[in-house]
């Protein structure tokens, strides 16, 4: 039967009677509501709830949308709500009524993205901040093995602090195909789905998948931070750091120019996607952008070294860009 907090307090009086309520007993009624601490899709049809004590949840008032079939649930301090399988990537959104031990009683509604169980290894393989018109700002994912892209992310910053994103449709990729993310402001295309040459985009690129960021803006200039995460919420997967500046541009920001670079970039490190030479990450850590352009990319050696570090990644000559397409070892010399 569910209690609520009310039918709880009233059963405590009626037992007590007309005796004083001693303070033992008044410490002894857990009145605290449950708190739910995370959600997470961990299986195709399975999505858990943490919470801080064991609860249950009511049948009744249980909805996922958009709707997943029958549901059901069982009970503990990690409930596992079972449902239809979730489209990879897709959002969801989950309500319900809670109940602890004790009767007391919580309603939530949070939120989470469908369960990918077949993600591919991808890594950040080329990009370019600094586009024109004509070839604006892109960022290249390498498939190292095949899988489905649902829900991957692509943030210009870091979960929880960037400037713009794409969350990728659930598309089958093969071994050594690549995505290119065009963050443009001339116009967005359609993501392609069903075929890396469905798009008539004029920026599309042949046999590559072509993908578009969410506001049609460029990257972060000459300063930022690009990464890769499972999910929106999700584990970081790939980062590359990258900037003009020097450790010695500025005193506030350890020569990152502002705060937020600097947190994006300290974000990355922390979860292990870059490293520094130094305890603290500096301009110096990173890949340089000094002598990038529309057509001077930064891009990985073409045996696609992953170090986590600037050592991964050189400013090719002009016109070597090379999205969609195998990069090139070639350096640009500045005179």
């Amino acid at each position: 039967m569910w209690l609520s907090q009310t039918t709880l307090i009233v059963g405590a009086l009626a037992v007590a009677g007309c005796q004083p309520l001693s303070q033992g007993l008044l410490e002894e009624v857990d009145l605290r509501p449950p708190t739910l601490l995370s959600t997470a899709a961990t299986a195709e049809a399975v999505v858990s709830l943490t919470f801080n004590e064991w609860v249950e949840l009511d049948p009744d008032h249980l909805r996922i949308e958009p709707e997943l079939g029958q549901v059901a649930a069982t009970p503990g301090e990690t409930v596992e709500v079972v449902a239809g399988p979730q489209r990879p990537g897709a959002p969801y959104r989950l309500s319900a009524t809670a109940r602890d031990a004790t009767g007391n009683t919580t309603w939530f509604v949070t939120a989470f993205w469908g369960h990918n169980p077949r993600p591919p290894t991808l890594l950040i393989n080329e990009l370019t901040t600094q586009g024109s018109a004509t070839r604006p700002d892109a960022v290249e994912l390498l498939a190292v093995t095949a899988g489905n892209l649902g829900g991957i992310t692509v943030f210009d910053g870091v979960p929880g602090n960037f400037g713009d994103r794409v969350v990728m449709p659930p598309i089958e990729v093969l071994a050594g195909q690549f995505i290119v993310v065009h963050a443009t402001d001339s116009g967005l295309g359609e993501d392609e789905t069903t075929s890396p040459d469905e798009s008539a985009h004029p920026l599309a690129i042949a046999g590559a998948w072509d993908l578009w960021l969410e506001s049609g803006s460029g990257l972060s200039g000459n300063n930022g931070v690009v990464t890769l995460a499972s999910h929106p919420e999700g584990e970081l997967l790939d980062a590359v750091l990258y900037s003009n500046r020097t450790s010695s541009s500025d005193e506030r920001y350890r020569g990152f120019g502002t705060r937020t670079v600097m947190k994006r970039v300290d974000a990355a490190i922390a979860r292990g996607q870059w490293r520094t030479n130094g305890d603290l990450a500096t301009p110096e850590d990173a890949v340089s952008s000094a002598f990038t352009t529309s057509t001077r990319s930064m891009g990985r050696g073409a045996d696609a070294a992953d170090t986590d570090s600037a050592a991964d990644r050189h400013t090719v000559p002009t016109r070597g860009a090379s999205f969609g397409a195998a990069n090139s070892d070639d350096r640009h010399q500045p005179n």
